[in-house]
């Protein structure tokens, strides 16, 4: 007798243990069993709902799907499986929830099974199973799925939207890159009359001028000449930008090799000295890249210290598949707040009478570099020289854009 007690007593707790809500009604459907878990879900004590019915607890149940299993159990001995319908589950648990978007029942299944007493009496077991918790994660995966789509969406908008910018910015660059060559190129006929004009006339009757009309003459020549080396220089600027590249193998050395010997006699007027470190081999197009070069060594000849031997400094760093290659001179240098705008058209960091120049060839590196995929930067201090650092990716075309800023 003990162990039989022992043995229900044992039921019962595991019964109360399990994570189900666990529901016995006799032949009559009056509550036998009202474990722990639909106790604390409903908030209805055992002892209230032990020997009532069902429906006397729950009196939604009346006529329900529930209610109609229960019968089906009882009087034929079957089983039925009730799911959620549209959201709604069949037992009217509330939730304990503190979240507006929540659910306001716990969301939950139910099993209806016949069961037999050692007597052959027929009774009807109710199990619920909780699946609150899968049920707001299918809420939020759905939730989430919606808003992939609208973001999906708005993102292929706004990539619409990029993407036409883009055309017009590349159209309107390409319009302005057409109109800087067409303009240069239709100035420099006039230009030429002016000179030609101007040197015949010191030529033929500087005897009869003045000396004030002689000096006036003689700054005409001279603007002639400045404006000449603008527009050459817009030319290079404009076909920098408006010509396919020509991309094949390009040995860095050997072009920066041929710049050297292009530059050899100002080299030797200046005194420079010129050092070039091993330099990549990689896909480039070799014209532009001589002018690149050709821009970064006539800078670092030209913007000397006074009774300074200028000393130049080629050399390359290959980094996680990007090529740095640095141009380091003695030179005069700049204020950290121009490294940026250096580059950009016009833009020059001293005046025309201490240094010549147009303002236009670090831009014109700059472009090359941007069509190349690459970029260049620069640093520098005022009176102790600067370094310009170019980055190249091993093959070039704007696709292969790492970033500008040279590690």
């Amino acid at each position: 007798m003990v162990n039989i007690v022992l043995d229900a007593t044992l039921s019962a707790a595991a019964l109360d243990a399990t994570d189900l809500g666990i529901i016995i009604l006799n032949p009559s459907q009056q509550i036998t069993l009202w474990n722990r878990w639909i106790e604390h879900a409903s908030g209805i004590e055992a002892e209230f709902a032990l020997g009532t019915k069902l429906c006397d607890v729950f009196p939604c149940l009346e006529s329900s799907r529930v209610q109609r299993g229960i019968k089906a159990a009882l009087d034929r001995g079957l089983s039925t499986m009730i799911s959620r319908n549209l959201g709604k589950s069949p037992f009217p648990l509330p939730t304990v929830s503190d979240k507006p978007d929540d659910f306001d029942r716990i969301q939950h299944t139910v099993a209806i099974k016949p069961l037999r007493d050692t007597e052959g009496g027929r009774h009807c077991l109710v199990e619920i199973n909780d699946v609150t918790a899968s049920c707001r994660r299918e809420r939020a995966l759905r939730k989430e799925t919606i808003e992939n789509k609208h973001l999906a969406a708005r993102n292929h908008e706004v990539a619409q939207t990029l993407e036409a910018m883009n055309e017009r910015l590349a159209r309107s660059n390409n319009e302005l890159s057409n109109f800087a060559h067409a303009a240069a190129h239709d100035l420099r006929a006039p230009l030429r009359h002016i000179r030609s004009f101007g040197q015949f006339l010191m030529e033929r009757y500087s005897e009869g001028l003045d000396s004030d009309a002689k000096d006036y003459l003689s700054r005409i020549l001279q603007a002639t000449m400045r404006m000449d080396v603008l527009i050459k220089t817009l030319l290079n600027y404009a076909k920098a930008g408006r010509n396919p590249l020509n991309c094949e193998e390009a040995h860095l050395s050997d072009v920066l090799g041929e710049v050297v010997r292009d530059c050899q006699e100002l080299i030797d007027e200046t005194g420079a000295v010129v050092e070039i470190g091993p330099l990549p081999t990689l896909e480039a197009d070799q014209t532009l890249m001589y002018q690149v070069f050709l821009n970064l060594l006539s800078n670092a000849l030209k913007y000397q210290r006074k009774d300074t031997i200028p000393e130049i400094h080629f050399y390359s760093v290959e980094r996680n598949g990007i090529w740095n290659i640095y141009c380091k001179d003695n030179g005069i240098g700049f204020k950290e707040e121009d490294a940026e705008r250096m580059f950009e058209p016009f833009q020059r960091l001293v005046s025309t009478s201490e240094f010549e120049g147009t303002g236009i060839g670090l831009a014109t590196v700059k472009k090359i570099m941007e069509r190349h995929g690459g970029g260049i930067s620069a640093v520098g201090d005022p009176g102790a020289g600067a370094c310009f650092c170019l980055r190249l990716p091993a093959s070039c075309g704007p696709e292969n854009v790492p970033g500008t800023g040279c590690a």
